[in-house]
Order: C-alpha cells, then structure tokens, then sequence
C-alpha cells in the first residue's frame, strides 16, 4: 500500500516539476505577459503572480465578503510589476517584502524534481 503512495506522490510531484518548467519557458518567451490567480476566502486573499521566468506568492487581508477565485493573463507593458522591500523583484532572483516571496520559476521545478526522486527512493518501514 505505501509503494503506491509513493508511486502518487511521485507522479504528483513530476507533473508539478513538468507543469513549472513549461510555465517557466512560456514567461522567458513572453516577458510582456502576466499570469496572476487569487482566491480570496474570508478577509485573506492569497494570490500568486508570474512575470519575466519569476514567480511571486502573497498574503493580503481584505474587507470581508464571498470567497471567489479568479484567474488572469494580460499584457505587463514591460513594467516591474512586484515591488519587494529589497529592491524590484525581475524573476531572476529571490526576494521577500510586504508579505511576498518571490523566486524563479526553475527553483520550483528543481524542488519538484527533487521530492519525486526523494519519494521514489525513500523505503517506508513500519
């Protein structure tokens, strides 16, 4: 039982690695575009945003009302568009501030990659 839920989790973790690695080369190829989702649930809206090979995660309080989702692509005009306390924050570097972490997309994709290989060679013993 445990050998198939390593083998899931590994699948998991490799269509997320897959998944980021294609999201990582369609921002280098189209540096003028955003993708940006947020759910917003309570008064927390969590959201993330990618722009130029970066990824960026936030955390924001909101006046209350119905949880929505909602998911947007549209045209960055070249423009910086998450601004860290430590500096602009271009897709090419980590960076926190203001309740953002941000980091390239490829340490995503190597994270992933590492805990499916992690999780296919890890021995569970009871």
């Amino acid at each position: 039982m445990l050998t198939y839920l390593r083998y899931a989790l590994a699948t998991l973790f490799v269509a997320v690695s897959v998944g980021c690695l294609a999201l990582w080369g369609w921002s280098l190829g189209n540096p003028e575009m955003l993708v940006s989702a947020r759910c917003c649930v309570n008064q927390t809206s969590l959201g993330t945003q990618v722009y130029g090979g970066g990824m960026c995660f936030y955390s924001r309080q909101r006046p209350g009302g119905s949880p929505i989702f909602y998911y947007n692509v549209h045209h960055a005009g070249g423009l910086p568009l998450v601004t860290f306390g430590t500096g602009d924050f271009n897709g090419h570097r980590f960076g926190h501030g203001r309740g953002m972490y941000g980091f390239p997309i490829w340490y995503a994709v190597l994270v992933s990659a590492v805990v499916a290989v992690a999780a296919l060679r890890t021995c569970f013993e009871i």
